[in-house]
């Protein structure tokens, strides 16, 4: 029965183990140019020739030689140098030694049973295995709930820590009857399998529904420099129409010598010319989100002073752009709804590979700030549960450039800067 009972636990330690692999292979390397059946395949086979190799061979030096070949293996999967492979496969060798390495050296000083250390040492080590896989691909990828966040964490280290606990129950109480242990594994495996992958939906999903309401805000945003763009073009064709006028009358005043006419009528003429908006800095991304947003600020009644200095050639990818100019616009506007001096001020520069931003606007004074998993977060009083996340979306797009954001509310003037380096 214990023998029974130790291919089962060794068996479920190499199910944890995979699971952990795919994700740390999906950090280290990019999957998404892979075909997911053939992938799937190859992950299966490394865990029967894992399964195999380790748990019925069981030669310590041909179990390790076996496991970094198939690590290596399953990177030619993916797109990349082989020198950038063996790299990567060497670190998640280094990782699996640790873990190995930690949970025997922790069990060691617990003074546990050499006939229990084998199977707790197996699937704790895999535990800790995937624990940092979780820790890793939360600091690669960002989630945009802090709900699925929490349900997240809650559901993976629960099942498996939970189905790990039953497994080493079901070991020491050696009474309970075969067909007993045997139902509650086919019971458990299906379900932290089945677990794991409605998470992984449920994450990629979340992922989906962020970029889809990036869209929506970038559409919008161009929608608005299309509109402007619209605006402007009416605007020419009456002056053409006009032309032949405006001619007539330049030519009279010019004939009477009224060159202070002349003058006033070829002012307002160039007026006429010029493209409505606020901003024209001829990158389109910027042009349209800003145009966009401080339409909406000077509909709002505010005052706007703008300095806006862009390199030639200044490019920064439209999502990103979207995401910060897009939410800190958007607290901005709010902001001034509650304040009685409407006064926006934004500043705009890049330069030599440098990207600075500082908004500064009035608001009532009122903030509230929160210590939550992205760090401190500033809303006003307005109620709705999505309502105060830009600036936490804000600086995990910041932190993704490695550059700072600061944030000052002193008084009545609400303060973002940020600063980062451009991608070359």
């Amino acid at each position: 029965m214990r023998a029974l009972l130790d291919a089962l636990i060794f068996l479920c330690s190499d199910m944890i183990m995979l699971n952990s692999l795919y994700r740390l292979y999906g950090i280290y390397f990019d999957r998404s140019v892979v075909n997911r059946r053939k992938e799937y395949l190859a992950y299966g086979a490394y865990w029967l020739i894992h399964f195999l190799n380790y748990d019925l061979v069981g030669l310590p030096l041909f179990h390790a030689l076996g496991t970094g070949v198939s690590l290596l293996a399953l990177a030619f999967l993916y797109p990349g140098r082989f020198s950038g492979m063996l790299v990567r496969v060497f670190s998640l060798i280094c990782l699996l030694t640790l873990c190995e390495v930690t949970t025997y050296d922790l069990l060691g000083a617990l003074r546990i049973p050499e006939e229990t250390t084998s199977s707790m040492r197996a699937l704790l080590s895999q535990l800790l295995l995937f624990l940092i896989s979780l820790v890793l691909k939360q600091g690669h990828t960002s989630q945009p709930s802090s709900q699925i966040s929490r349900l997240y964490w809650l559901a993976m280290l629960a099942l498996p820590s939970g189905t790990t606990f039953l497994l080493l129950l079901c070991r020491e109480y050696a009474h309970l009857s075969a067909m007993v242990i045997l139902l509650i594994i086919c019971i458990l495996f299906p379900l932290n399998l089945l677990t794991f992958y409605v998470l992984d939906r449920l994450e990629a999903y979340s992922a989906s529904y962020d970029k889809v309401e990036l869209l929506t805000r970038q559409n919008q945003a161009y929608r608005a420099e299309f509109e402007l763009m619209r605006q402007s073009e009416r605007q020419i064709r009456s002056l053409r129409h006009d032309m032949k006028n405006h001619l007539a009358a330049l030519r009279e005043y010019a004939a009477q010598g009224r060159l202070d006419q002349v003058e006033q009528y070829l002012n307002a003429f160039d007026r006429k010319l010029i493209r409505p908006g606020f901003v024209h800095t001829g990158n389109l991304d910027i042009d349209s989100i800003l145009n966009y947003k401080l339409g909406q600020a000077e509909a709002a009644g505010a005052r706007l002073e703008l300095d806006i200095t862009l390199s030639e050639g200044f490019t920064v990818n439209s999502f990103d752009l979207n995401v910060i100019l897009g939410n800190l616009l958007d607290n901005a506007v709010e902001g001034l709804a509650g304040s009685g001096d409407k006064w926006l001020a934004l500043s705009l520069k890049a330069d030599r590979g440098v990207f600075f931003l500082k908004l500064a606007n009035r608001y009532d004074g009122v903030t509230l700030q929160m210590d939550g998993p992205d760090g401190p977060a500033y809303r006003s009083r307005r109620k709705g549960k999505d309502h105060g996340l830009g600036l936490s979306i804000v600086r995990r797009v910041v932190e993704q450039y490695h550059g700072q954001l600061w944030i000052d509310s002193a008084g009545t003037v609400f303060t973002v800067e940020i600063m980062f380096y451009l991608e070359e």
